[in-house]
């Protein structure tokens, strides 16, 4: 198992859902992101979480900002590799 840098929450508003929260863990070889979203089965919607691994050019961009303690430029990498 790899080592735990750091763990990083951020309050999101998602559609009608308040108080959601975004999750992004930073191991030495890989991101975990738990991000909020609405999954629209249908015609319906309905809150949903939504977890994503982020390895290669991507995460060593994030393993980088989280070693200087950049949280801002962590999250705008976490948003641009998953594509929300």
């Amino acid at each position: 198992m790899s080592k735990l840098i750091t763990t990083l929450t951020r309050d999101v508003q998602v559609g009608i859902y308040d108080n959601c929260k975004d999750v992004v863990r930073v191991y030495e070889d890989r991101t975990i992101a738990h991000l909020s979203g609405v999954r629209w089965v249908g015609n319906t919607g309905g809150y949903h979480v939504y977890k994503r691994r982020i390895d290669g050019a991507a995460h060593a961009r994030i393993l980088a900002a989280a070693k200087d303690e950049a949280d801002e430029t962590v999250w705008d990498e976490v948003y641009l590799a998953t594509g929300n």
